[in-house]
């Protein structure tokens, strides 16, 4: 009988683990909020800028083509990673400074030739280099 009353007895509730999950949504919560009225607290009225005609595309930013067979050209001509260096290098001494890149590809191109012009452009210093896109419909 001894044992019997021993298995019947019921173990403690450790309430520890739940206060401590509890007390975790409260500081997560309260956080949330405050971050939340802060955001809401700051108004930011964006200026508006003029449209002016660039005087020269050409000596603002290089643009660099990749088809989507992976092919790339600068300035319409076809050429390797190494002679795309050169290239941009070249232009860079005809300008007197780094320019930008503009990657202007495909859709159906994949993504490594993107991504190896871009490590070109970058290693000659580009200061910028960017992926030409569309706006498309439903786009601000």
């Amino acid at each position: 009988m001894a044992a019997r009353s021993r298995e019947l007895e019921a173990e403690p509730i450790n309430l520890t683990p739940l206060l401590d999950c509890i007390l975790n949504l409260i500081f997560f919560f309260l956080l949330a909020t405050t971050i939340k009225e802060e955001m809401r607290v700051i108004t930011v009225q964006i200026p508006q800028a003029g449209v002016s005609e660039p005087k020269s595309e050409a000596l603002k930013q290089l643009v660099v083509t990749v088809g989507a067979d992976g092919a790339i050209f600068f300035k319409d001509d076809f050429v390797t990673s190494a002679q795309l260096k050169m290239r941009v290098l070249e232009a860079y001494q005809q300008s007197g400074k780094p320019l930008p890149v503009l990657i202007r590809s495909d859709k159906a191109t994949p993504a490594q030739p993107l991504v190896d012009v871009m490590s070109v452009c970058k290693d000659t210093s580009a200061p910028s280099v960017g992926l030409a896109v569309r706006q498309g419909p439903g786009v601000p």
